[in-house]
């Protein structure tokens, strides 16, 4: 419990400091612009991880035979997390036609759809703030 408490007290001054950082012009336009955008980016989260899932289970359904990454949905989950953020998780891919355009297709879709959605909701925001200021 105690390391609880240590987690509530670094929680409660993480939002202070953050809070404290609306006072000054410049560091407001920051605040105030992850502020905006909160609620727009758990929008894009929410097509993001639906977007996820259904890669997911087509991987599931596609691949569950002949792959152990793809075996279960979970396994799916976290090796197309694992595709996402490693530099090479997948030794085979060119080998099967059906992988590689899966592969391809995950990494089109969630790097330059989801990523400029999340980016143009950070630049929408920003111009909104900075108009108010």
């Amino acid at each position: 419990s105690a390391k609880l408490m240590v987690f509530l007290a670094l929680l409660i001054s993480l939002m202070r400091m953050l809070q404290e950082t609306s006072l000054h012009p410049r560091l407001a336009l920051l605040t105030g612009t992850v502020g905006f955008a909160a609620g727009h980016m758990l929008h894009a989260l929410l097509v993001a991880a639906f977007v996820m899932c259904s890669f997911a289970a087509i991987g599931v359904w596609r691949f569950g035979s002949k792959l152990h990454d793809f075996s279960t949905f979970q396994n799916a989950m976290a090796f197309e997390m694992t595709m996402l953020f490693a530099p090479d998780p997948i030794t085979n891919w060119h080998e099967s036609f059906e992988l590689a355009v899966f592969t391809l297709l995950l990494l089109f879709t969630m790097v330059l759809l989801v990523l400029n959605f999340l980016l143009a909701i950070i630049v929408e925001s920003y111009m909104q703030v900075r108009k108010e200021i």
